[in-house]
Order: structure tokens, then sequence, then C-alpha cells
């Protein structure tokens, strides 16, 4: 391929009807460029996600509490908010931390303030006294959704304020099923992990739909931990595009830009990152990207 510099920061060509001249603008140009590069077909050897759509009565809440970056929506809840709908789970998403942000301002959400939300002494002295009257205020907004299920995303910095948010959750939804997924379930460094029913390791689509589905039936689940196996790679084209719809995106940093997942893993075999240690890579198809 022949070598070639697109200027893709420059203004695209403008027409006097005020349309874009396609042939002249940069990014066109350079997808153009591309096109024969890519892939046209799925990869071989992937577990698509099945979606049964049906009426259930099952009610899901999908929970991301403080603290984390507030740049942009948080992906991983829109991601499985966007399956549970598909299914048929009457199912919301509470994005607490950027709620929190939005009142209380950039003090505590700097980057230079994780370890007051990591360590427990300082989470309790230095944040938690602020925080608490706004995630009183959510807490009610999700008692009154009355879910049935209720899943938490867990980092390093946000597990002492998702423990506290699920103890009051659970006072008042003493029979909801609380789960926990994220990085520290797929680390195993759960904080108080007995306070979840169920704690989601690996990839997490597959086995939330499953939890979905003998939650809906009356089945008892008996593990505690839930393991996708490694070698199970998950068809990204197979999934519904995350659904941002109950999350307010004025509140981001970044305003309404959100995420895109283009792929998951990685090829590379590096020593000093975990990527590998996590999930084996897989993209999804050009066409499925570009139609989001």
């Amino acid at each position: 391929m022949t070598n070639k510099i697109f200027a893709i920061q420059s203004a695209p060509v403008v027409s006097s009807t005020g349309a874009v001249v396609a042939g002249d603008c940069p990014h066109t140009q350079m997808l153009s460029a591309v096109e024969s590069l890519s892939r046209g077909r799925a990869q071989k050897n992937l577990s698509a996600v099945v979606i049964h759509p049906t009426t259930r009565q099952t009610r899901v809440a999908m929970v991301m509490t403080p603290f984390w970056s507030p740049d942009i929506a948080p992906y991983n809840i829109a991601r499985l908010t966007a399956l549970s709908k598909a299914s048929g789970f009457a199912t919301c998403a509470y994005d607490l931390n950027v709620e929190a942000y939005h009142e209380l301002g950039e003090e505590l959400w700097s980057p230079y303030t994780d370890w007051k939300w990591e360590q427990e002494e300082s989470y309790w002295s230095l944040v938690h006294p602020v925080i608490e009257p706004v995630l009183m205020r959510h807490i009610d907004r999700v008692v009154e959704f009355a879910p049935d299920v209720i899943g938490f995303s867990l980092y390093y910095t946000n597990n002492h304020c998702a423990n506290w948010v699920l103890e009051r959750l659970k006072e008042r939804l003493p029979n909801a099923v609380f789960l926990a997924g994220g990085s520290q379930a797929i680390q195993e460094k759960v904080k108080r992990p007995e306070l979840y029913d169920h704690i989601v390791v690996g990839e997490g689509e597959l086995i939330f739909l499953d939890i979905l589905e003998k939650v809906e039936a009356g089945e008892p689940i008996t593990e505690h931990i839930l393991r996708h196996p490694k070698e199970q790679r998950i068809d990204l084209d197979s999934m519904p595009w995350p659904d941002y719809s109950d999350l307010p995106l004025d509140y981001y940093r970044l305003g309404t830009s959100v995420g895109s997942e283009i792929s998951r893993g990685c090829v590379a075999k590096c020593q000093f990152c975990s990527e590998t240690t996590f999930w084996r890579y897989r993209g999804r198809q050009a066409g499925n990207v570009v139609d989001l």
C-alpha cells in the first residue's frame, strides 16, 4: 500500500448549500484508502450472544457509583442495559458517579484524589460525609424503580462507595439479587465480597443474561463466583448497541460524546500489561462499527 498522509484535523470542504463535499473530506479519503484492508467477514470461533425477546417480570437496575472518570458515560452499564432491555427485562441505568460530580464539582474528581476513594480510612473521613446526601437521593430513585436484580460495576476507586450503597439498598429491597462485575471482580479484589449474591469474573454478557433468565424462572443459582471461560470469545457484533438513554449525557465533561468498543483484548503479549489476562482478542466488523 502506498503511504498517504491525510490532514484529518483540517476542515472538510463545504459546498455553497452547506453540504460536505465527500470527495474532498479528509475523513472520507482516509476511509477509502483503508477500505481494502478491512475485514469483510466475521472472525471464527466466536460465541454469539443470543437474545430471546419476550415480556418479562424481572426488573433490573445497573449502578455506577463514585469515583470514576466523569469524562464520558460509562460504556459498561450502557452495554448491559441494552442487553437486558433487548431481552425483555425492564431496565434502568443509574450513574451516581456523574450525578455526584455534577452537583459537587471537580474537587473530589481530580485524578490526584483517587487515593482518598481507595483507602478505607480516607474514604470514610474525607469523602463519604460529602457525598452521602447525594447518594441517598439517588438511592431513593433506585428503590422507586423496584428492581429485582441490581448490578454494580466495581473499580479500585469505587468499591467502598458501592458497598455502602448496596447495604442501603438491601435494607429497603431485601429480596433483590445483587451482582458485582468490573475490573475489581476480574482481578478478584472485591472488598467485602460476601455482600454480593454473585460476582462475575471475566466477560460478563453471557453470564449476566443467564442470571436474569434464572431469576425470572425462579431457578436457584448456587455459585457465588461465576467465571466466564477465557477461551470462549464473545462475538461483539452479536450484541445490541449500548443504551445510554437513562444517563444524563449533558453532565459529562465531554458532553454527549460516548465510547465505542471496536475490539476486545489485545494481540500483543506485553509482560507489563494485564489486558491478555482478562480476555482474548477479537474485533468487530467495520460495517457494524460505522453503522453505530
